[in-house]
């Protein structure tokens, strides 16, 4: 087991403090040992490369939940979905394991890490993992350069290198995607058994901000249900993963020194490959729509948010499957309101379907607070968990990006 620095275990203190057995519930978002695990955003600060000093860093903190040991396999996600890496974390019985990003980005290592019962150490090129095996590489499919003469993200932007990560219970080691043969079904690596938790923590030298991952539960799950990773079994079911939600509500404050990020996770049904750098938002699915995206102030009045309130023309939203947006930008104006709440029905516009995810930082200044996960919406009940994707599958996926 890593050690973990004195800040993070006061926050592990409060995020893991021991409570009675929780029975998983399907097509809810509870906070109980899982199947799989979504880190639905990350960012890793390229300006002072290759200098690992005084940067943000990003640490996926992974438990398991069982006294027995666990494999659990890493996947880096683009922001459009496009694997990069993929790599084992072997887990003792009740064991935590310490994932720094910033390292891995940095250095191409993650120093101390168990990918193996005998191995310590993930060093990128000599580890067994499957996808890029050079830092540089890494770093260029994560900012929109390209990669041996393909794209991997949207446009370029050389100071951030940013994606999701997932985080499965596999019964055997491989370098095999999610997206890829083999993974799920009777035969496949990936495991049924929800025993992975964990959190986020954001560090820099001043705070240390933290979440919970968001733990996707294995069930039951029949041919043509909607799953978590539907898209890469035909939406046959096999992955038996619940999906994510659909519909939510989330506060926000603007002005002169408070700051709201909204960051949003989609699924676009698609399943894409790397492709030519000159055919982003040329065919395939890319950008994605949404249905319907309300800003509320404080006494209830709204603004649509899909059409500038100025020149009426429609507005990009959240056209990639994660991305980070500041609440005031070009993208989400909610002039002349300062505080209030809005609502996101992030239903794909051309389907009706496609799960998602929202998180919501705010903070004073300089000062920004946790990642809050925000909770379900439903307009009919109001219940935090009925809004779900849960139901049919697409009746065809998306064309991916060529």
């Amino acid at each position: 087991m890593k050690q973990i620095p004195f800040p993070v275990v006061i926050l592990l203190a409060v995020v893991w403090l021991p409570t009675p057995a929780a029975r998983a519930e399907l097509c809810t978002i509870d906070a109980v040992p899982a199947a799989t695990l979504l880190l639905p955003y990350f960012e890793v600060d390229l300006s002072r490369f290759p200098r690992l000093k005084k940067v943000e860093e990003t640490v996926i903190s992974l438990q398991n939940a069982s006294a027995a040991p666990a494999l659990a396999h890493v996947t880096l996600w683009t922001d459009l979905s496009v694997p990069t890496l993929a790599f084992d974390v072997y887990l003792t019985g009740y064991d935590v394991e310490e994932i720094n990003l910033a390292e891995l980005f940095y250095t191409g290592e993650i120093k101390g890490l168990k990918t193996a019962e005998s191995t310590s150490g993930f060093v990128l090129g000599e580890t067994p993992a499957g996808g890029i095996q050079t830092v540089q590489k890494l770093i260029q499919a994560h900012r929109g350069q390209p990669v041996d003469g393909q794209c991997y993200s949207t446009v370029p932007d050389l100071n951030v290198a940013r994606g999701y990560v997932t985080i499965d219970n596999v019964n055997a080691s491989s370098t095999l995607f999610p997206s890829d043969p083999g993974y799920f079904g009777m035969d496949g690596i990936a495991s049924s058994k929800n025993v992975l938790w964990g959190a986020v923590f954001v560090a820099n030298s001043k705070a240390v901000r933290s979440d919970l991952l968001v733990h996707v539960e294995a069930g039951s799950s029949m041919p043509g249900d909607y799953t978590f990773y539907g898209r890469y079994v035909g939406f046959n079911g096999s992955d038996g993963r619940e999906p994510l939600g659909t519909t939510w509500g989330a506060r926000y404050s603007t002005g002169s020194r408070n700051r709201t990020d909204v960051i949003v996770w989609r699924d676009s049904t698609a399943v894409q490959r790397p492709f030519s750098c000159d055919a982003l938002g040329e065919s395939g699915w890319y950008p994605l729509g949404q249905t319907q995206v309300v800003a509320f102030n404080d006494s209830s009045d709204p603004i649509e948010l899909l059409f500038d309130s100025e020149t009426g023309e429609p507005v990009p939203g959240f056209p990639a499957e994660t991305q980070k947006v500041k609440v005031g930008s070009g993208d989400l104006k909610v002039a002349p309101f300062k505080s209030g709440w809005i609502y996101f029905n992030l239903l794909h516009t051309s389907t009706g379907l496609g799960q998602s995810y929202v998180w919501v930082r705010q903070g004073l200044g300089k000062r920004m607070a946790a990642y809050p996960g925000m909770p379900f919406y439903d307009a009919n009940s109001g219940s935090p968990s009925a809004a779900s994707a849960c139901g049919p599958a697409p009746s065809a996926a998306k064309a991916a990006i060529p």
